[in-house]
């Protein structure tokens, strides 16, 4: 890595599930689909989903440990049926001098040892995969790091992406013209909705912010541009590098939902 770049992250395992609202996204839904706004509304949803569930995938990874390290344990042939087929085996494999009194001294004796081994068992503390623990030791391992902190980053550009194109078809779909993002388009999203809803869900700070830290990103290698640097924003700032941890896609991922519930009731 870059001994001039400055890379942080949120060492906390439980940030890092998913931030998708399955409840909204229903009710979104419905409502889009009653304003004609079907296709733009699957187009939200898959965008955000689909950033969703990358960025829980280090959260999944270790979860998907747990649940093979637990089910490995799990004892699936109970000893005295094991103890049994040696008992079997033994009285078959050996000579004449075998009788059936040996025979059933020997099943006696593994009688006893298998009740032993069951009473050993159920008497001990049952497995236990802690995935914080693992989690603690695998952000250890510098790639897996580079990992998680390159994919919030990407999480937190692919919400905002999936909003610019929301709006932007929201504003096509009540003009019925053909936009793009431009210096103009503020104008534009004020003529087709008005200026409270252009303000909040395009203008105002923080979508102002979001939309700048996103091209940073993007076309500045995450690097705090001079645009940003005029504003005020909550992403924490290293050494003039950019650092997006979980609660702030999350924080992204809400402020949008209610500007896109603002957009979808002013058409």
């Amino acid at each position: 890595m870059d001994d001039h770049k400055h890379y942080a992250m949120d060492s906390r395992f439980e940030k890092y599930q998913s931030f998708f609202d399955h409840r909204w996204a229903r009710h979104f839904s419905e409502a889009a689909v009653g304003k004609g706004l079907s296709e733009a509304s699957f187009n939200l949803l898959f965008s955000w989903k689909a950033a969703a569930n990358a960025f829980r995938l280090p959260w999944s990874s270790v979860m998907m440990l747990k649940n093979f390290a637990e089910a490995a344990m799990i004892r699936k042939t109970p000893p005295e049926d094991l103890l049994a087929a040696l008992a079997a085996k033994v009285s078959r494999n050996m000579d004449g001098s075998w009788t059936t009194q040996h025979a059933e001294a020997l099943r006696s004796e593994i009688a006893v040892l298998s009740d032993q081994i069951s009473s050993a068992m159920e008497a001990a503390a049952p497995y236990a995969f802690d995935p914080a623990t693992a989690w603690e030791e695998l952000i250890k391992d510098h790639e897996f790091a580079m990992s998680v902190i390159a994919n919030t980053r990407n999480a937190y550009v692919a919400v905002w992406q999936g909003y610019e194109n929301f709006v932007v078809w929201c504003v096509r779909h009540k003009t019925g013209t053909t936009i793009r993002i431009d210096r103009n388009f503020p104008g534009r999203l004020c003529k087709a909705f008005n200026v409270d809803i252009a303000r909040h869900c395009w203008i105002d700070a923080r979508p102002e912010a979001a939309r700048l830290i996103r091209n940073a990103i993007v076309h500045n290698g995450a690097r705090e541009t001079p645009q940003l640097q005029r504003i005020e924003h909550d992403i924490a700032v290293i050494n003039g590098e950019l650092q997006i941890w979980p609660d702030d896609v999350a924080i992204l991922y809400n402020h949008l939902q209610q500007c896109v519930d603002q957009l979808v009731d002013g058409i």
